[in-house]
């Protein structure tokens, strides 16, 4: 393999990534991208390796690149999303996670952190929305139905935060017991 290739590079970026080595992973998608300044998936991987690191501004300043590059490239909108959300800025993190869900509506995460996303500028209805989308597209995504008892819950509509909650637990997810505790009059 051709050691200047920037998908040798890239990589190898994933493979020190994978093993948690997140400072060579970087240098070598930054290799990658000296060589190809074009390449969005290097700018996507840098961009989460700065989350990563609590990088913020240089995670959103990669992805931001990388969108701007492929703007069909949802899991970057999701990525820039998850940083921008990191950062304080739910507004700029939903109109990421819109554009996701836009691109691939079968995005289960992207709708998930839509919810999420929802919830903490509380739009109860739009985040039951996309969690429920969520669940729809991944039946077993525990954490989306632990999310769902919880907007439920805060929705007043205990009947379904217990059905999610339960599904939660049944499906091995982590729970908080005092929401347990505080459905325990609705089952």
């Amino acid at each position: 393999a051709n050691p200047r290739s920037p998908g040798v590079l890239y990589n190898m970026g994933i493979s020190y990534g994978g093993t948690g080595d997140i400072d060579t992973a970087m240098l070598y998608y930054k290799k990658a991208l000296d060589i190809y300044p074009g390449f969005a998936r290097a700018l996507n991987n840098l961009g989460n390796a700065h989350i990563a690191k609590g990088e913020l501004a240089a995670a959103i300043e990669a992805l931001t690149r990388a969108v701007s590059i492929k703007p069909d490239f949802a899991e970057a909108h999701n990525n820039l999303g998850n940083a921008h959300i990191k950062q304080g800025e739910v507004a700029k993190a939903i109109a990421a996670y819109e554009r996701a869900t836009g691109i691939w509506p079968n995005f289960a995460e992207a709708h998930y952190n839509l919810g999420i996303a929802y919830r903490k500028s509380q739009q109860l209805d739009k985040a039951i929305a996309h969690l429920k989308q969520a669940v729809a597209i991944n039946p077993a995504y525990a954490k989306a139905h632990y999310q769902l008892a919880i907007v439920y819950y805060n929705d007043k509509q205990y009947r379904q935060a217990l059905l999610h909650c339960n599904k939660a637990i049944e499906l091995g997810g982590a729970v908080d017991p005092k929401l347990i505790e505080l459905l325990k009059p609705y089952g």
